[in-house]
């Protein structure tokens, strides 16, 4: 490369160029303005010292230009200079970036603002789902490159600093898929471990004649001796940081150039050594700080002027300076001094996690109550308070043992998220807070600490998704122009839906619909305001009352199941819906009976609130009672119940209870029913147990005096499938004699049930005969179709298959050969079943049964058989129900390899949700054999699923396993599982109530009460 082409790039005066386009939508800016502050700071202070990377560069430009779809890595080990590549490129050429350790959190949103600020989108909005679901930066990656096909998508990513001082608590959400004509170009240590393969991978430093001029040339800048250029560059070995250092050590007299060691850490060693005891306190305050540190905040933590030993550290090129704020130039240095003083950097932690909750309690930030809270304290910080209240969940999380118990609950505290929201005008501060609490409760041993933080971390991320509204309507008239009335609307719509149902979407819609009311869209405008309206006093979505609920149900069935009623009636009482909290009282008083605890259940029964499951439940106890002879009197009981259907209901069975020994009795209770209609069904429900009782002749007396008609027909095809004989043919008799008198809606349905309740006991004459009483047609071939089914079911397969062959309506067809498949699959003929299924017409019905057809066979005692029918699967959504119903069975057989090669399909391109899926049921399938080995390739397959959600459930089963072998082990599962949460509440709350057994088995029945009241109070924070 020549001179000139390496200025041909040259940082423009406005800026980067994605910036300076983000510059002219400034609505767009304002959302992730101080993201992209923080990142341009960081790339006009990296970007300068570019040089010396010619090798890779070019190779990273030839990567470029194939505009392939994918991944280019640029890896080095620290100083290597690949933050400052990927500046440079980020500085001179219009390519959206994403600086991880310095974009305040909410990187991903200004990588997303770039994008549709470079690419001119249709839809100026940024996805408010972009912080918890990569699928929502997806979507903007696709719209990029659909909008500018010609003009290559390149998006670079430099990765967080991995080191034991981590500087987010929140992951972070990269794109699993690219669209063709997007490339990502990432930049990340040696050791960093990523999701993906790259097409690419660059290694920096890279030797050659080129890199070593560029090194000469700036130390020769740098004002060193010809003499001295040569040892430099060789201890540097290509680390430009290494290099700027050495020399800077050597000018200052620290070392000489013979002493200078190829290690970056023997560097720092040279200067930490000789630091005094109030100068190592300083670096451990600059080490630990995680962002620039105002430097009245230095003073006033070590009681010194700190300003010498700062000016001379500045010279050294070991700090940056400025007026008001000082940082460590390069976090190699935090990670040297973590290492060589590892409690006293937790201990500077601690010290300045302790200051802040003392100025925080001094200037009333936090108060005892929400109510004692100023609403002005928390808005009027200065500069170290915004630091101190930005910084204190990081400080207190990265605290020795002691310390991070003591200090970092608060930020689960009412007090500490209301200070928090005042003072940003947002949840998310607050979510990164509870989200560092999440990670260290995950490595506590305190179940009720990890799952307040898991719930409190879901909630504030999710109401954390936020839209102003002045950008919605800027999007809205935009998208109009350009897509039109409906489809922009739509796409704007679609976007608003992402947020949580709560006030700040309501005021979004609000807004919105007053724009469409302005373009002369009333009828959208009066919809959207409808819709604002509904949710607009809403604090919380009301489907959290429902994920709440179903949690409080499981953790009171599991309570139930361990046999504490006590605990499972607590947490019943806390179901807001009656409908669902009298269904789970209900089941409880059904095991209450079981368990012969009858006084309890009828109490129970009685205290139900929702009318009519307490009438139901009290039903069930008058029967249990009348069985077991624990009553003298149960229509004394029966007359208490208000339902008349649920007392109806009792009184039948009680009748049915007489038939074995008393059935004048019996008919004589069925009688005093009130209605008519329920005497017809006593009576049909009472010819059924006569006959199970092997009364035949008096079930079919029964049956024949029952009324309605149809009700008639029907109990006596029911005795024919319950008799035999002579009895079973008079059945079939009488329901022939009166099913003409039928209307013809309830008639098509009996015919052909009639038709093949003869079919069935082989008269194929009289069921033909039957069938053809309907009209030739559809209603016709729906009784043949049976008839067909039924000789099939009796052994005449060759019959069944004939007749539903010669049937001419294509979906009764389909029908019967669907039916005939699953019947043959049951005898396990499978050639033939296979057959049967590929005659189906319509292709979704065909392949729904040779899905079902594989699972089958998957199941039985040849599960590679499956493979087959797998083969002949076409439908996507049927060919990944089938692979995921057949994997276990295929793992249980001892054909793991065979599960996992179900993903790479001839026919079939899995997306990587549907892969995500497949290796959770797989994992799930190694648990259920339970052997080391099993265990250990389902762990393994945990990194590979891209869905946060199946990897916290396999995380979860894992935890299940060891509940009783190694408790330990459990919890560590149980930790990595409620991480999901960092991706919003409703993965979460999915997972939650699959952990009740878990929970119960590592704390007991009572510590699913304290957990249900745990969630119960955070859902009702206001």
């Amino acid at each position: 490369m020549t001179e000139t082409d390496q200025t041909a790039h040259q940082p423009p005066e406005t800026g980067p160029p994605s910036v300076a386009a983000l510059q002219r939508m400034p609505l767009l800016l304002q959302t992730v303005q101080t993201s992209i502050h923080a990142q341009v700071a960081l790339i006009q202070r990296t970007a300068p010292a570019f040089s010396g990377q010619r090798i890779p560069l070019t190779r990273l430009e030839v990567a470029l230009q194939s505009q392939q779809s994918g991944v280019v890595l640029l890896e080095g080990p620290p100083g290597s200079g690949v933050t400052t590549l990927l500046a440079h490129l980020a500085s001179t050429r219009p390519m959206p970036f994403w600086f991880a350790d310095a974009d305040q959190g909410n990187g991903v949103a200004a990588l997303a603002a770039q994008i549709i600020a470079l690419y001119d989108l249709d839809v100026p909005l940024i996805p408010p789902a972009t912080r918890i679901d990569a699928h929502a930066l997806e979507a903007v990656l696709l719209a990029a490159v659909q909008r500018k096909p010609d003009t290559p998508l390149i998006i670079l990513i430099d990765m967080p600093t991995c080191t034991a001082q981590p500087l987010r608590s929140m992951p972070l959400l990269l794109p699993r898929t690219l669209p063709d004509g997007c490339m990502l170009v990432i930049g990340t240590q040696s050791t960093t471990e990523l999701p993906f393969t790259p097409l690419e991978q660059i290694t920096i430093p890279q030797r050659g004649s080129g890199s070593l001029r560029d090194q000469s040339q700036l130390l020769l800048r740098m004002g060193c001796t010809s003499a001295d250029i040569m040892s430099l560059i060789t201890a540097a070995q290509g680390n430009l940081l290494h290099l700027r250092l050495a020399y800077q050590l050597v000018q200052a007299g620290v070392l000489t150039v013979e002493q200078v060691r190829p290690e970056l850490s023997a560097l720092y060693a040279l200067w930490w050594q000789p630091l005094t005891a109030q100068e190592q306190r300083l670096a451990l305050l600059l080490s630990a700080a995680g962002e620039p540190l105002p430097l009245g905040l230095c003073q006033q933590i070590l009681q010194f002027d700190p300003q010498p030993a700062l000016s001379q550290w500045h010279t050294l090129g070991l700090v940056q300076l400025t007026a008001t704020h000082v940082s460590i130039a390069h976090w190699s240095l935090c990670s040297f001094i973590h290492t060589h003083a590892t409690d006293a950097l937790a201990a500077m932690h601690a010290t300045l996690a302790r200051t802040a909750l003392h100025i925080f309690e001094q200037d009333g930030s936090l108060g005892s109550s929400p109510t004692d809270i100023p609403h002005t304290a928390s808005s009027s910080l200065d500069q170290v308070g915004h630091y101190l209240a930005r910084q204190f969940s990081r400080h207190a999380a990265l605290s020795n043992p002691a310390q991070r118990a003591a200090l970092l609950p608060y930020v689960t505290q009412r007090a500490w998220v209301r200070a928090q929201e005042r003072r940003t005008s947002s949840l998310i501060d607050a979510a990164h807070d509870a989200a560092w609490e999440l990670r260290d409760a995950a490595h506590t041993g305190d179940v009720v600490r990890l799952v307040r933080a898991a719930t409190l971390t879901g909630s504030l991320i999710a109401l954390s998704q936020t839209m102003p509204p002045d950008a919605a309507t800027n999007a809205l008239h935009v998208a109009v122009e350009r897509l039109g009335r409906e489809t922009g609307l739509r796409r704007v719509q679609t976007l608003i839906e992402q947020l949580p149902d709560a006030h700040p979407k309501a005021f979004v819609l609000r807004q919105v619909g007053e724009a469409c009311y302005a373009l002369r869209m009333r009828t959208s405008a009066l919809r959207l305001l409808s819709q604002a309206l509904d949710i607009e006093e809403l604090k919380f979505p009301a489907t959290w009352h429902e994920q709440r609920d179903t949690l409080h149900t499981e953790l009171a069935r599991t309570a139930l199941q361990h046999t504490d009623v006590a605990v499972a009636l607590q947490i019943a009482r806390r179901i807001t819906h009656v409908e669902r909290r009298g269904a789970l009282e209900t089941e409880i008083v059904r095991w209450l009976l079981q368990h012969e605890q009858y006084a309890t259940a009828q109490q129970l029964a009685n205290q139900i609130e929702h009318t009519s499951m307490q009438a139901w439940a009290q039903s069930e106890v008058v029967v249990r009672l009348a069985r077991v002879g624990a009553t003298d009197d149960p229509d004394a009981l029966l007359s208490t119940i208000a339902l008349e259907t649920a007392r109806s209901w009792a009184v039948i069975e009680l009748a049915c209870d007489l038939a074995t020994h008393h059935e004048e009795a019996a008919i004589a209770r069925i009688e005093q029913l009130p209605t008519p209609t329920q005497q017809d069904r006593g009576r049909a429900q009472l010819a059924q147990a006569l006959a199970d009782a092997n009364k035949d002749g008096d079930a079919l007396d029964v049956a024949g005096r029952i009324q309605d008609v149809a009700v008639r027909v029907s109990a006596l095809l029911d005795l024919r499938l319950r008799l035999e004989g002579l009895v079973a043919m008079l059945a079939l008799e009488q329901a022939t004699s009166v099913i003409n008198r039928l209307p013809r809606e309830v008639r098509v349905p009996l015919v052909a049930m009639l038709a093949a309740a003869y079919a069935s006991l082989g008269n194929r004459a009289k069921a033909y005969e039957v069938a053809q009483q309907l009209p030739t047609g559809e209603e016709q071939d729906r009784a043949l179709s049976r008839v067909a089914v039924a000789l099939a079911q009796r052994g005449d397969t060759a019959d069944g298959i004939a007749a539903a062959q010669a049937l001419a309506d294509v979906d009764e067809r389909d029908w019967t050969l669907d039916e005939l498949t699953h019947l043959l699959a049951e005898r396990q003929e499978w050639a033939q079943a296979q057959a049967i299924a590929a005659q189906i017409s319509a292709a979704r019905e065909r392949d729904r049964a040779l899905a079902d057809l594989a699972i089958a066979r998957a199941r039985s005692n040849t599960p590679l058989a499956a493979m087959e029918s797998l083969a002949a699967i076409l439908v996507p959504d049927e060919y990944i129900r089938a692979i995921t119903m057949a994997a276990p069975a295929l793992v249980a057989s001892g054909n793991a390899a065979a599960a996992r090669a179900l993903l790479d399909s001839d026919h079939h391109a899995l997306t990587i949700q549907q892969q995500s899926r497949v290796l959770a049921v797989i994992a799930a399938a190694l648990l259920e054999q339970g052997t080391p080995d099993d265990l250990a390739q389902a762990r393994s397959l945990i990194p590979t699923m891209s869905e946060p959600l199946d990897q916290a459930r396999t995380h979860l089963a894992l935890a299940h396993h060891a509940t009783t072998s190694d408790p330990q082990v459990a919890f560590a599962e149980l930790g990595a599982s409620m991480q999901v949460a960092l991706y919003g509440r409703d993965d979460l709350f999915r997972v939650l109530p699959h952990a009740a057994h878990v929970f119960a088995l590592l704390g007991g029945t009572a510590l699913l009460d304290t957990l249900s009241a745990a969630i119960e109070e955070i859902d009702h924070w206001a």
